[in-house]
């Protein structure tokens, strides 16, 4: 397992992202409200196999806050493989996991990932990243269901998701 970690409490983040160069951020920050601020994070990149070819077959965007939704989630999205990874130990009385699931695509090369989880106006933000391969990139001819989950701290204050989407262009 390759691991990445930043400094700070807060959240560990499951991730299915691989690095993708020669991108652009066609959303920018500018949907952010102006004062949001960025929560302080850990980061754990979960086996890319795995994470690639989860058991969600339909692009979802979910909050979990009971450790046997979560338990069926993990289970959901490790289906594909055997054994199921162990299960991570998320503590619901101060912490919430998302899950953001790209569903099943027809070709390697898609990735999913949450960039970062912000505080304003009384409100979560989970800024989500959509990668697709462009016309001209070469990738596995294998269907694929990219899904990233992460756990924050629990505040209580609805969660809006601010969708950001590109194509790589190879």
């Amino acid at each position: 397992m390759d691991t990445k970690r930043m400094r700070g409490p807060g959240m560990l983040w499951l991730s299915a992202a691989m690095a993708a160069g020669g991108c652009t951020d066609p959303g920018g920050a500018q949907d952010l409200p102006p004062n949001a601020q960025l929560m302080a994070s850990t980061e754990v990149v979960i086996d890319q196999v795995t994470a690639q070819s989860s058991g969600i077959e339909v692009a979802a965007r979910r909050l979990i806050s009971d450790a046997g939704v979560w338990a069926a989630t993990w289970s959901e999205i490790h289906s594909t493989v055997r054994p199921e990874p162990a299960l991570p130990n998320i503590d619901f009385a101060g912490s919430v996991v998302v899950v953001a699931a790209m569903g099943t695509k027809p070709t390697g090369g898609h990735t999913i990932e949450i960039e970062g989880v912000y505080r304003a106006d009384d409100r979560l933000y989970v800024v989500v990243r959509e990668t697709s391969p462009g016309s001209n990139c070469m990738t596995t001819q294998a269907l694929t269901a990219p899904v990233v989950a992460v756990s924050v701290e629990k505040t209580g204050l609805p969660v809006s998701f601010v969708e950001r989407r590109e194509t790589v262009s190879c």
